[in-house]
């Protein structure tokens, strides 16, 4: 909640534009971000898996940012392309895999 009290720019003064969309996810053992630069835009996924509490801690506090600045950066590579770009960042929580659910 904090990040979204303060402007885009201030975390991120290299994103020269704002996004079209941004989307928050949460489920039962991940949240996630989505963010696009254009309605119709590509990008990818990357889901994050800290091995335990404290790096889910660590990557908790720059999960919107990392996100962000990865579809900045696929925005910027597709600028010869009619998609604008986009990104998804997906963040597990340690220990909800299915076989450690299972044992």
């Amino acid at each position: 909640p904090a990040l979204f009290a303060q402007p885009i720019s201030q975390h991120a003064p290299h994103v020269l534009q704002l996004p079209y969309g941004v989307f928050f996810v949460a489920g039962r053992h991940f949240s996630s971000f989505h963010v696009r630069f254009a309605d119709v835009a590509r990008g990818g996924l990357r889901v994050v898996a800290p091995a335990d509490s404290e790096a889910h801690v660590a990557e908790s506090r720059r999960h919107f940012l990392e996100c962000l600045n990865l579809a900045w950066a696929q925005q910027l590579k597709n600028k010869d392309i009619p998609e604008g770009g986009s990104k998804g960042v997906c963040l597990v929580t340690p220990g909800s895999s299915s076989k450690e659910r299972a044992e």
